[in-house]
């Protein structure tokens, strides 16, 4: 089963924006535009995208802000960002706020582009999955725990039982032999036709 790439480009510029939806669409990626970063913000918790690339200025919000928003959501969708704006401070910017890539606008090498869009994608499918194994291994170690817990208690109430027991005996046998010394005259246990059981058991 083949499992379909959603990506989200936001874009300001009508023509860029076109080329890319139509570039990404040849690679078999189902793309979703946006003109700007608050119509991106609400494409992406609507299609839930497996990757992003945003421009930085852009009306009514920025990439900037976008960047901010989807990290503090989701920390394992790719953000790449696209832009003309390409200084080392914008640069920084957006690697410290999680981008995963920037790419300088005009875009002179598509297969780069692509190259760095798979790559991002399949270190994020990785980050997915080690997240999963995770989880699963949480919930085994929880469940082994629990498991754990339930056979220690049933020792624990088995033992405890064994305890009462053994004190009820204890306490059974130390009634028995204050009611033998209690008595002055020869005891010796019988059955029920009298007959004397063992002399052994005989008591001064």
């Amino acid at each position: 089963m083949k499992i379909e790439k959603h990506i989200l480009i936001a874009e300001d510029d009508a023509q860029d924006r076109k080329f890319l939806k139509n570039f990404f669409n040849e690679k078999g990626y189902k793309v979703h535009v946006a003109r700007d970063g608050l119509e991106a913000w609400q494409l992406f918790q609507m299609k839930k995208p497996s990757i992003v690339i945003t421009d930085i200025k852009m009306p009514d919000m920025d990439g900037l802000e976008l960047l901010k928003r989807i990290r503090e959501k989701n920390e394992a969708v790719p953000v790449i960002i696209l832009s003309g704006v390409g200084t080392v401070d914008n640069l920084i910017k957006t690697l410290r706020l999680g981008a995963w890539d920037f790419i300088p606008k005009p875009i002179d090498d598509l297969d780069q582009l692509i190259q760095v869009v798979e790559k991002a994608l399949y270190k994020s499918g990785l980050m997915v999955m080690a997240k999963l194994n995770q989880e699963q291994l949480l919930k085994m170690v929880d469940q082994k725990t629990q498991e754990l817990k339930r056979e220690g208690e049933a020792l624990h109430n088995s033992l405890k039982r064994q305890k009462i027991i053994e004190r009820l005996l204890e306490h059974a046998k130390q009634e028995w032999e204050r009611t033998a010394n209690a008595l002055s005259e020869i005891l010796g246990l019988v059955d029920k036709d009298y007959i004397l059981l063992d002399n052994r058991l005989l008591l001064s």
